[in-house]
């Protein structure tokens, strides 16, 4: 039996199509049915995968797990009660996080999924209690900074500069800047 490439494609838009539909019901199904919800949405996103490789196994590319819509949705109900339980407002998490309150809003509805950054830096607010384990996927964690290269070990040595008569003033550059003579 064959298999017509543009069938394999209409059944993984139909699959996608399915997965659209289904993304609110999983936000909306009661606490003990979300495990369940979660785990079909997963299978049919692997087999949207599946049609769309032709019907084959994914590549090495594919196979690794993406995030489904009801994870992310699941996520920003975790977000946004972490947040709740801070006493913090959407406002007040954004400032602290240095992202916008759309970009919090935007999380906890699952409208859009948060990039890496924002996702370090919402684990940055320490009030938010928020961990690596609790995101979807279970990234890595960022690598922490190399004393010997980034900003923050740089910002953290205060600069050594010269204080006797070889600082002379440089007017060929803003007023107010210094050089080191060579004499």
């Amino acid at each position: 039996m064959t298999v017509a490439i543009e069938d394999l494609q209409a059944l993984s838009s139909q699959t996608r199509a399915l997965l659209t539909k289904l993304g609110p019901w999983a936000a909306q199904a009661p606490g003990e049915f979300q495990p369940a919800w979660t785990e079909h949405i997963e299978r049919l996103t692997e087999l949207a995968q599946f049609l769309e490789a032709g019907g084959a196994e994914p590549g090495p590319a594919r196979t690794q797990a993406l995030i489904s819509p009801a994870q992310w949705m699941q996520f920003g109900r975790l977000l946004r009660d972490k947040r709740n339980a801070a006493g913090l407002s959407r406002v007040e998490l954004a400032r602290r996080a240095k992202i916008s309150d759309a970009t919090i809003k935007f999380i906890e509805t699952a409208r859009h999924p948060p990039s890496r950054a924002t996702l370090i830096r919402l684990i940055g607010v320490s009030d938010l209690k928020l961990r690596w384990p609790d995101i979807p996927g279970h990234p890595e964690p960022p690598a922490p900074e190399s004393p010997l290269s980034g900003r923050a070990s740089t910002a953290a040595r205060p600069a050594q500069l010269p204080t006797g008569p070889e600082l002379r003033p440089n007017s060929r550059f803003l007023l107010g800047s210094w050089r080191i003579s060579s004499a």
